[in-house]
């Protein structure tokens, strides 16, 4: 044992081997063996290291499961093979539908592997663009205007946000760098009674044109199309027994090439309609049945620069005005 100042002292000790040994806590154990002869003495100064300080911390707990889906695309389609699938309308919605996992419904609405339109997102050159309503994919989008087409149906992803239902994710062509033209759909479809001629079915011309406004810095681009539809409904008299449609569909796009690093994208996509006898059935004829009217108009916005290094930013806005009512064949108010 020490003293209170560290001393240490061993008196009368005979002749031999001895191990003198060291321990305090928290320090290093110190030993030193010693051989002493007759009337030897010695002075040994200990100087103890601090000891290592070791924790082990074991946590133990079952793995969780992980979960195997992907935010990977489950159907993607280009604009060649948008141009040859069989649609009934040059739309977006009705090349959906001939996806894997999208089906629609009896109402014309999208469902994605049980999840409404609704609960999804639509996204426009990396913008959402849907009824600011509903959620509904109302918004109208010529399949002329279109460069890829793809559907996610993993319902959460980092990348694009969570979601419960399916993500569309469309991009746009760019404009015309040179002046061209496109005539689709002039020829109606004409509706028979009887083995006579009874008027237009359907008809829906589109036309495409475009190019350079100023040569090397401001391209454009016009999509334009016209519908005009009568849909009978079983269960009704003819010629009472139709669901009448006008709208225009106008697809505008600027291109302004700012430098060889600077892009701005302007798009401008209105679309009016009026659909006259729009809830007619076998229960309800023409007479007590309403009119359906819309006007939007949906703006977006992208700025997109890249430097040197190849790094990207890109900037972009969409304003989305969408205005609908109801009106009855009658003077009077609806109730």
């Amino acid at each position: 044992m020490t003293g209170e100042d560290g001393r240490y002292q061993f008196t009368q000790v005979a002749p031999g081997t001895y191990t003198v040994e060291v321990n305090q806590e928290g320090f290093q154990s110190w030993a030193q063996v010693i051989v002493v002869g007759q009337g030897d003495s010695f002075n040994e100064n200990v100087r103890l290291q601090i000891n290592s300080v070791t924790q082990q911390l074991e946590v133990h707990a079952e793995a969780s499961e992980i979960s195997v889906e992907s935010a990977e695309a489950t159907a993607s389609l280009s604009s060649e093979q948008l141009d040859t699938l069989p649609l009934a309308q040059q739309k977006f919605t009705d090349a959906l539908s001939l996806t894997p996992g999208v089906v629609r419904t009896p109402e014309g609405k999208l469902n994605f592997d049980g999840q409404s339109e609704s609960e999804g997102i639509l996204l426009i050159n990396s913008t959402e663009n849907v009824d600011p309503v509903t959620g509904s994919f109302t918004v109208p989008l010529p399949v002329d205007v279109i460069e890829s087409m793809s559907v996610h149906d993993a319902p959460d992803s980092a990348e694009y946000g969570g979601f419960s239902g399916g993500l569309t994710q469309i991009e746009t062509k760019p404009p015309l760098d040179a002046w061209n033209y496109r005539l689709h759909d002039f020829l109606p479809g004409f509706r028979g009674k009887n083995g006579q001629l009874r008027g237009i079915a359907d008809f829906t011309p589109r036309v495409v044109f475009g190019g350079p406004l100023i040569k090397d810095k401001l391209n454009f681009t016009e999509e334009l199309t016209w519908e005009v539809r009568n849909q009978p409904v079983r269960g009704l008299p003819w010629p009472y027994n139709e669901t009448r449609t006008r709208s225009v569909t106008s697809f505008t796009q600027f291109q302004a090439i700012l430098s060889s690093h600077h892009l701005l994208d302007i798009n401008v996509n209105a679309f009016p309609l009026r659909r006259r006898f729009a809830d007619i059935n076998a229960l309800i004829p023409q007479t007590a049945s309403s009119n359906y009217n819309q006007n939007g108009v949906s703006v977006g916005i992208s700025d997109s620069y890249q430097w040197n290094s190849g790094a990207l930013l890109n900037t972009a806005f969409r304003y989305t005005r969408f205005v609908s009512d109801a009106e009855g064949q009658g003077v009077a108010d609806m109730l």
